[in-house]
């Protein structure tokens, strides 16, 4: 190669990698004007909880994560430790976004298929670098992609399983590149497989190629198995790449396994990351604050990393698989890139099974794999696990982008070609400058996702979470036992109890864990909480069904309260259950359990404070549909207070609780029958009839509105007062 190729090669390959770091900074800055400020809902609350206390969170445990966000938090002393572990997710998005720029640039240079795309033209350095366009573009559309997005935006392990993925895809394509073109190379001179054994010293790159993706496979399983699905598309491209290759010749020829026979070493390195496990057991001897399985012991440990009990989550109906099949095709998919990007994405897709049917197959069956799984997985944040699809289909885009170009370059404004209608000397250079920019403007493509998901993705003013957990805290008393029912309160409790220490003294009960078919938890509240006293008996639950479990919980949840209700204050949300033997008192979002006989019933009510919910209000601020769900938490919380001022007939206390109740949600009707009964009771017949019939005319169904009115025509019978 002369020194000026040579030359030209070096600046291609510069202008490349910098063309890549901008792609990471436009994904990573945009993610940090985005960033939830604080700890988010989902899993983030136990992910951020364990990182900073090294404990041990969900199934299969996260070992990899947790000690990397531990690491993370040490070192960047920047916000909050939720702020960290939220940047930490943009940080592993952002670098996921420019993987797959450079995955775009292995799979449209031609050296993988069979058609070389490259659009480059000697007579403008600029156009030299047009194909650097189509992988900007793929890069870019993911990571506005909303689930992608959203998912950047808060302390999750799903950008960091993204990475693994694209890194996964490029290594395996850069070991096809090096297979292929060496074998390109030789395959003329030599039919046989014995070439191999007198390959040149690069040749010795493949097996490195293979040990790095081994590696990296493994140390991904030790964050989450969602890199599995990589698997059968892996398979198919290594017997692709070793059995099926085209020689110069025409003739198809057989690589030797060589490049494959070092079988053992590709098991270590496999093997090796799994030793990340081992943190498990070891941190699980110390009884961390978080020890989700306790898997100290063999059983509980295979159990844990296995995932066991997620796998009733697998049952769902034929019904229910074609009804998401059909929802995710017609409406959350294109969702992901909106309609405009969904075009090039299916002509890419065409036009790489033109050009390459193998590389098409691998990247398909990456795709189907992880859309079948989805499919039959029945959790409520099954999108998360779409993010594989998604890579794949940004791949697609960008390929279909690059196809776009050459095709619009090659039949339409490059003068220089001898097809082009435009042959006129005089006017080249004028449209080859058009050609150029109609080029460029194709960067303008990721500009409609952004767009389109900017207010949907803005978490920048998200407290939502923190100001839940905190205005649940704020009317409780020291040493408080709280029993936590769901995921949605208990993770972002254990965010601002264990690492921002709010209420050190809380004893926290996590009432789903009180009847596993283990009774790892029941036994860790011995020693994690010497003071709290119960007497129930320990016992292994394996094979009792759900509704005996429901029935252990419940002796155990009054057992606990009984032994404790005199020495310590004990909330818990509204549970029926309860009513019957306590008195359940609003105080807060949460209710306090007190004896039957108790004199402070008004005073402790007394004791709410006002509640902090910022955002809550603002309409521009996108909120999802569990965020909706906790929020009208609020105005249950006032409803709830204002019964039990009208049970204790102190009714003028009871319309204020249930107007606050009505400015959160207008619609909340039970508060505006509360107020119109309140009316009723101090003879303001009136005043009650006429809330009764703005009840019947948001919602004519309402029966309680029509037994208010007959109550109110019955006392004005009585009274005379029409």
């Amino acid at each position: 190669m002369g020194k000026k190729k040579l030359k030209e090669k070096e600046t291609q390959n510069y202008v490349m990698s910098i063309t890549g770091i901008i792609v990471f900074l436009i994904s990573f800055f945009t993610y940090l004007k985005t960033l939830t400020p604080s700890i988010p809902l989902h899993d983030a609350g136990e992910l951020v909880t364990c990182a900073w206390l090294l404990g041990i969170p969900h199934p299969p445990g996260y070992p990899f994560y947790c000690l990397l966000g531990k690491l993370w938090i040490t070192i960047l002393p920047i916000g909050n430790i939720a702020y960290r572990m939220n940047m930490l997710s943009a940080l592993c998005g952002a670098l996921t976004c420019m993987m797959v720029y450079f995955i775009i640039l292995k799979v449209g240079s031609g050296k993988l298929s069979d058609s070389n795309l490259q659009i480059q033209n000697p007579k403008s350095k600029i156009q030299n670098f047009i194909f650097l366009i189509p992988a900007m573009i793929a890069g870019l559309t993911l990571a506005f992609a909303t689930t992608f997005w959203e998912q950047a935006v808060i302390a999750e392990k799903y950008t960091l399983n993204a990475l693994f993925a694209t890194l996964l895809i490029f290594i395996l394509l850069k070991w096809a590149e090096v297979i292929s073109t060496e074998h390109g190379a030789r395959s003329t001179e030599q039919k046989t497989p014995y070439f191999l054994l007198h390959a040149p010293r690069s040749m010795l790159h493949a097996p490195c190629f293979l040990y790095l993706f081994a590696f990296t496979l493994g140390l991904s399983f030790t964050h989450h198995f969602q890199t599995i699905f990589l698997l059968p598309a892996t398979i198919f491209l290594v017997i692709a790449v070793v059995w099926w290759k085209k020689g110069k010749d025409g003739k198809t020829y057989s690589i030797s396994l060589s490049p494959l026979s070092p079988f053992f070493p590709l098991t270590l390195f496999f093997i090796l990351p799994f030793s990340f496990y081992l943190y498990l057991p070891l941190r699980a001897i110390f009884h961390p604050a978080i020890n989700m399985g306790d898997p100290k012991t063999l059983e509980r440990f295979l159990e844990h990393i296995q995932t066991a009990q997620f796998s009733g989550y697998f049952e769902t109906s034929i019904a229910d698989f074609f009804y998401r099949l059909y929802t995710y095709t017609t409406q959350f998919f294109p969702n992901q890139f909106t309609i405009y990007l969904v075009l090039p994405g299916l002509i890419g897709m065409f036009s790489l099974f033109k050009h390459s049917p193998k590389l098409w197959t691998f990247l398909s069956l990456i795709l189907l794999t992880n859309i079948l799984h989805s499919l039959f997985y029945n959790i409520p944040n099954i999108q998360d696990h779409y993010l594989p699809a998604f890579i794949v289909f940004t791949v697609w885009i960008g390929y279909g982008v690059q196809s776009l170009i050459q095709w619009w370059g090659k039949y339409s404004l490059l003068p220089t070609n001898p097809k082009s209608k435009i042959q006129n000397p005089k006017f080249s250079t004028s449209y080859s400058k058009l050609s150029t920019l109609y080029f460029l403007l194709f960067l303008l493509l990721p500009i409609i996702p952004l767009i389109t998901h900017y207010q949907h993705s803005d978490r920048s003013q998200d407290y939502f979470a923190t100001d839940l957990v905190r205005n649940i805290l704020n009317p409780m008393e020291d040493k408080a036992i709280i029993f936590l029912e769901t995921d949605d309160t208990a993770f972002p409790l254990w965010y601002i109890h264990y690492v921002e220490k709010a209420m050190p003294t809380a004893i926290l009960i996590d009432v789903p864990f009180l009847a596993v078919h283990y009774d790892w938890y029941a036994r860790n509240l011995q020693e994690k909480y010497p003071d709290l006293a119960f007497d129930f008996k320990f016992q292994d639950m394996l094979g009792i069904k759900s509704k005996e479990l429901e029935e252990i919980r419940q002796e155990r949840i009054i057992n606990i309260i009984s032994k404790n209700i005199d020495s310590h204050p004990i909330y818990n949300l509204y549970n029926p259950s309860l009513a019957n033997s306590y008195s359940l008192i609003p105080q807060g979002i949460f209710s306090r359990v007190l004896s039957k006989d108790t004199e402070e019933l008004c005073q402790i009510l007394d004791k709410n404070k006002g509640f902090l919910y910022r955002g809550v209000m603002n309409k521009e601020i996108f909120k999802d549909k569990r965020t909706q769900d906790l929020i009208s938490r609020y105005p249950q919380t006032y409803y709830n207070i204002g019964t039990f001022y009208f049970q204790t007939e102190q009714y003028d206390k009871a319309i204020k609780e249930f107007k606050q109740a009505l400015e959160l949600d207008p619609k909340y009707l039970n508060a505006r029958y509360g107020i119109g009964m309140c009316y009723k009771y101090k003879g303001l017949y009136s005043n009650a009839m006429a809330e009764f019939k703005r009840i019947l005319a948001i919602e004519p169904n309402f029966d309680k509105a029509y037994y208010g009115i007959n109550c109110v025509e019955q006392e004005q019978g009585k009274t005379g007062n029409r």
